[in-house]
């Protein structure tokens, strides 16, 4: 029996209230909870994955996040989690972690996996086609929902951060300072630098080409084939974290930053943050600023993902159980209530 499994069964054991180690099972104030990554396939369902210490767990509600219940936790990290339709899903983490569900997230289970490093980008066409990448530079991919998984090592020298695909055909992943591209499902793969940029962190792309990669404080566009087109800096300070498409010329963001502030006592300084979401209606010629929310003495600021399902519906997480929704496009925001895990 694998780590991996023992780490579901462990997770099962938890719900059941049977004995397993006190410090898992323990229940923490969703202020401790680091929001990182999630998915919505309509106004109603959605997951959200996160961690805090050893603990990692998917979220999810059937309300469009007025209600939110655990349905997995594990102490293998999960990095990512994609949803092919309200029903099936994949979630994806360390050690070549592949997790799959069929009914919404209430089962999950492991899929054999051809790689044992960490998984970091997914992206889920349909049930039945899906890619991921790996730090090592792998591209894994099926056509069966993950009946089998193949495997393709594109960047051994860089890695890969993120992959996403428009159809069954035309493909784009990133690595150290490169953009991949492939218009045969994967078969083949031509890679491209990206002007001087090395840190390239998630890309998104629409059905129609638009194709736009997360670079520190900027946004790259790049035309299908991976060519460097333009850079852009949405008028905020700080980090993107996310980016989220609607079409080609409706685009949000999230950036945040931290910083020290000089406390009443000069001698003591603390660590604050700031985030952002902007939206632009454009193609990223200019920007409106939504939400900006500073860190005080008890909760962050600090934004992780930003999911917009259509121009009202939309949902920010981020670290110390931030968990924010909007049903009129970023005129006003709600804080959910996320349950301790």
């Amino acid at each position: 029996m694998t780590n991996l499994h023992l780490y579901l069964i462990q997770s099962v054991l938890c719900f059941a209230f049977l004995h397993v180690p006190a410090a898992f099972c323990q229940r923490l104030d969703a202020r401790e909870l680091e929001l990182t990554n999630a998915y919505f396939t309509d106004v109603s369902h959605g997951w959200v994955i996160g961690y805090t210490g050893s603990k990692h767990f998917i979220l999810r509600t059937l309300d469009g996040g007025v209600h939110w219940a655990e349905v997995l936790r594990t102490p293998a990290v999960i990095r990512n989690i994609k949803f092919a339709n309200e029903k099936v899903g994949w979630a994806i983490g360390s050690k070549g972690l592949i997790l799959n569900t069929k009914d919404g997230g209430t089962v999950w289970t492991i899929q054999k996996s051809p790689s044992t490093d960490d998984l970091n980008g997914l992206s889920a066409l349909d049930e039945y086609n899906v890619w991921i990448c790996s730090v090592d530079g792998t591209v894994l991919s099926t056509a069966n929902g993950g009946g089998t998984w193949q495997a393709q090592n594109i960047a051994p020298k860089s890695g890969l951060t993120d992959i996403a695909f428009t159809d069954a055909k035309r493909g784009w992943s990133i690595g150290y300072g490169e953009v991949f591209y492939t218009s045969n499902g994967g078969t083949t793969w031509a890679s491209k630098p990206v002007a001087d940029r090395k840190h390239l962190s998630s890309i998104n792309a629409t059905d129609s080409g638009t194709v736009l990669i997360t670079a520190g404080p900027a946004l790259l566009t790049i035309n299908a084939k991976g060519d460097f087109l333009r850079e852009i800096v949405p008028a905020s300070e700080g980090k993107i974290f996310d980016i989220c498409l609607a079409g080609d010329n409706v685009w949000w963001v999230g950036k945040s930053r931290e910083v020290a502030d000089d406390l009443p006592v000069r001698s003591t300084n603390k660590i604050v943050s700031e985030s952002y979401i902007l939206t632009s209606t454009d193609a990223g010629k200019n920007w409106r600023e939504l939400y900006h929310i500073r860190s005080d003495t008890d909760h962050s600021a600090v934004l992780y993902s930003v999911v917009f399902i259509d121009s009202n519906h939309g949902w920010v997480f981020g670290r110390g159980g931030l968990a924010l929704r909007t049903v009129d496009g970023g005129t006003s925001w709600k804080k959910m209530s996320i349950p301790a895990v």
